[in-house]
């Protein structure tokens, strides 16, 4: 009752959302304090951290999350055909169109797999394009179940009008940038900068402390340091 009528509320349905997975990148969003030649890009969704034209044995990868209704799911998801999608750029220029290269696996099964949780290119990329951005991202088809909801009492189907459904039949990691954030790319996708060189760096040498411990015999203290190498 509000006051001056009485509001009555029927047909109230519920249901589990439906199952999916979540793309989880490994890389982060890019730096805006970087600019010129200091921009990176969107740095660890590759195998290697610094992509430089005309390098070799690059691979894109991303991890993924099962979205399932509880714990004792007794109903499959399915996801196929995982892609990783994308093209070059150079300043404000798009110099080509949208490329596609599969993922591995090419399909993975929560009830049989459900460890399966990283999709990586199975063909080595070659940065043959030169310097510049390389815009990109993730898809996949997914299989999983959902709810139909329906209005029992009048046979028809409930929802935000024709052709509404629950079912996710594919998902994406596509970025949500629009032209006012200004990326460095002048565009609205993920992407890497492409350097003129490769790094011919093999290694790393770190020195540091380690612990500082007391003598037992002299009461001195006795630091201990110990040489790091990360190849």
């Amino acid at each position: 009752m509000d006051g001056d009528a009485l509001i009555l509320v029927d047909n109230i349905l519920a249901s589990y959302p439906p199952m999916t997975i979540r793309f989880e990148r490994y890389g982060d969003d890019y730096d805006d304090s970087l600019v010129g030649a200091n921009v990176l890009g969107c740095i660890g969704d590759f195998n290697v951290p610094f992509q430089a034209a005309g390098q070799n044995g690059v691979q894109a990868r991303i991890k993924f999350s099962w979205m399932v209704n509880n714990a004792n799911v007794s109903q499959e998801v399915k996801v196929s055909s995982p892609q990783f999608h994308y093209r070059w750029r150079y300043l404000d220029q798009v110099v080509e169109d949208w490329k596609v290269l599969p993922l591995a696996p090419p399909s993975s099964s929560y009830l049989v797999d459900n460890t399966v949780t990283q999709l990586v290119t199975t063909v080595n990329h070659t940065l043959n394009q030169g310097v510049g951005d390389l815009e990109y991202f993730f898809t996949a088809d997914l299989d999983a179940q959902y709810y139909s909801v329906r209005d029992y009492a009048n046979d028809t189907a409930v929802g935000f009008g024709p052709g509404w459904t629950e079912k996710i039949s594919a998902v994406t990691n596509r970025a949500t940038y629009t032209v006012d954030d200004n990326l460095p790319t002048m565009g609205t996708d993920y992407f890497v900068r492409i350097r003129e060189g490769e790094s011919n760096m093999e290694w790393v040498k770190l020195v540091g402390e380690l612990a500082i411990v007391t003598n037992t015999v002299t009461g001195a203290c006795d630091t201990n340091k110990v040489d790091v190498r990360m190849s």
